[in-house]
């Protein structure tokens, strides 16, 4: 078995590496030495790309080399991609394969290298991978798609990742080919001024949708591949509100044009979204909703924060996150820096904190994902034990894409707070609009970075208030959040009170299959007297079954539609077999937590608020 399996791979693998090798012609895009790739994806049925990379004018020593990224540049896990690497084929300028030894997972030593020609190399889907790793992070080969983030897929020659590259995709018949290097739209070739531009590009291919839209006089370019019919109408009409609200904060937009890839799948429960930025693009794996309703959806946040990243970390860095002055990306160790916090927290903050100020959301829509962090910072346990400097440095380690949710939680909080300490300190003539403009012409617009370890000094340079007793208290140090006396200081406040809800008393969660399985039904509750029993899967409720998932979800978890008194009819699977139960909705008394503007706020309070949120 284990011989027949690697007798096919080789065969596909000479067979794919043979044609990309008849496709091979001299580029006159660059005038000196450049890098250039082929990746054959004509026979995505197999799980592999065929990828050859060209040298062009590169002259090397005796040895060289060839590398495949650990990881990739804002998804921070350690993956090691190298693993996914089926098989390499250094070859010579006479067609001789050369000798070769793999020092690591990710690094191949290339013995008589001067004579290298190409590396021809097979590539695999990612698989296997542990901690809940993000489809944006990995490599997706099948029929229906390939998508890749480019680290996964372009390897380098060591010290030759500045020499600029371009790109010849082979697609199966009536495929096209997506990314923010391409040459023009559904393009078969892209081009990169280096390498760090060449893996920070994803690329899509498949029968995919693509809309064009011209915004504040860029070309940007929405390329969708849904499981569900989606038009594209109102996500355009949001992400436009996005864009323009994001140049009125920095009066620029740093690219030529953008490229949106958004995988939109039918939702499934137990099952991570996400989606990752890069430098003149984003790509997302969301669940497809009503298309017409983008704007209460998850997915606005998440473009307002992939896109707040083309400045923060993007253009505003630290030296390890891709300064040209250090060579630009280490894709070999893992990156080490305090400044997570930062990058994520305070992106995240502005996601929201723009989308009110410009009435893409409502002020009750911004004060209720705030009210949800503050609940969420209490559940983590290293809330008051370690530190978000402490946590950024860490994440370095981490095994789980859930490890960096305090950082879009807590550290989204101590930006809010670190933008009022501004605004207060400096009697409200200077805030956190001010650092990161400050910012984007001292760090971004010059393309230097400032020194890891220097961040709270350059805040303090920047707005020249001290700081310092705050960064203290909740950066380096572990301090509980006094997030009731900065709500004051912009006119808001923590309210409580008693509420009446809806409650029939049984807990069903989705199981892998997405049964929703009773785990719990509460003694003496409505549900225990209609008879609903632990281990019951939910059929219906009130006969919305799973063919209405959307409703039947809500139903089952949110008692959504329910009032208290009324009939209820559930049908449930017990031993194979459908029992009908029924009974009444009961209630049950809670703390409803709400954050509110406040009645008593003094002027000066109301009119930081105004000018922070714009309500």
């Amino acid at each position: 078995m284990t011989y027949s399996f690697r007798s096919v791979l080789c065969a596909v693998a000479l067979a794919l590496i043979a044609s990309c090798a008849t496709t091979e012609k001299v580029s006159k895009r660059f005038s000196g030495a450049f890098v250039s790739y082929t990746v054959d994806a004509t026979k995505p049925e197999t799980g592999t790309l065929g990828v050859t990379l060209h040298l062009n004018g590169v002259k090397l020593g005796d040895e060289a080399f060839f590398c495949i990224p650990a990881w990739a540049p804002g998804a921070y896990q350690f993956i090691e991609y190298g693993k996914f690497i089926k098989a390499i084929y250094p070859i010579a300028e006479n067609g001789d394969t050369l000798p070769y030894a793999q020092l690591s997972s990710c690094v191949w030593q290339i013995q008589k290298a001067k004579s290298l020609k190409k590396v021809s190399y097979l590539v695999g889907e990612t698989t296997d991978l542990k901690g809940g790793v993000l489809w944006v992070e990995t490599t997706e080969i099948n029929p229906n798609r390939v998508y890749f983030n480019g680290t996964n897929v372009f390897g380098y020659i060591n010290g030759f990742k500045q020499l600029p590259c371009e790109v010849n995709y082979k697609l199966p018949m009536g495929w096209k080919v997506a990314s923010a290097i391409e040459v023009a739209p559904n393009s078969n070739e892209a081009v990169a001024s280096d390498y760090d531009e060449l893996v920070d590009a994803p690329v899509l291919m498949g029968k995919f949708e693509r809309v064009e839209s011209i915004i504040l006089g860029k070309p940007h370019s929405f390329v969708i591949d849904s499981d569900e019919p989606f038009r594209a109408d109102s996500l355009i009409k949001v992400t436009d509100e996005i864009v323009k609200a994001h140049y009125r904060l920095f009066s620029e937009l740093p690219y030529k044009k953008y490229v949106f890839l958004f995988r939109l799948v039918r939702p499934k429960f137990l099952s991570s979204y996400g989606a990752l930025e890069h430098r003149n693009s984003s790509a997302y794996f969301m669940p497809v909703g009503d298309w017409r309703k983008v704007r209460y959806d998850q997915l606005t946040n998440t473009i307002s924060h992939e896109f707040f990243h083309l400045w923060n970390p993007k253009r505003i860095h630290g030296t390890l996150l891709g300064s040209k002055e250090n060579g630009g990306f280490d894709y070999q160790n893992r990156l080490y820096t305090p400044n997570i916090w930062f990058v994520e927290g305070m992106t995240d903050y502005y996601a929201d904190m723009l989308l009110v100020r410009n009435r893409t959301i409502s002020p009750q829509a911004f004060l209720d994902g705030l009210l949800q962090r503050l609940s969420y910072v209490k559940m983590f346990p290293t809330e008051n034990v370690e530190s978000l400097e402490s946590l950024s440095l860490r994440l370095a380690n981490t095994e789980s894409s859930e490890e960096m949710i305090p950082f879009y939680i807590k550290g989204t909080l101590v930006a809010m707070m670190l933008d009022i300490e501004l605004r207060t300190l400096s009697d409200d003539r200077f805030s956190a609009d001010s650092l990161l403009i400050k910012m984007n012409e001292a760090f971004g617009k010059t393309g230097k970075a400032y020194p890891e370890d220097s961040l709270i000094y350059v805040i303090q340079t920047l707005s020249g208030v001290d700081v310092m007793p705050f960064y203290a208290k909740y950066v380096i140090g572990t301090d509980s959040l006094d997030i009731q006396r900065y709500f004051e200081k912009v006119g808001l406040e923590l309210t409580s009170r008693d509420e009446e809800t809806v409650f029939i008393g049984y807990l069903a969660l989705p199981d892998t299959a997405d049964n929703f399985i009773v785990g719990f039904v509460m003694p003496n509750s409505e549900a225990a007297k209609m008879g609903v029993q632990s281990g019951d899967e939910i059929l219906s409720v009130d006969g919305i079954g799973k063919d209405k998932k959307e409703q039947f979800v809500q139903r089952v978890m949110f008692y959504e539609g329910q009032k208290v008194g009324d009939s209820t009819t559930v049908v449930v699977s017990r031993g194979g077999e459908p029992i009908t139960l029924r009974g009444k909705v009961g209630k049950r008394s809670i703390k409803k937590q709400a954050i509110e503007p406040s009645t008593t706020a003094n002027e000066s309070a109301r009119r930081r608020r105004l000018e922070m949120f714009g309500f």
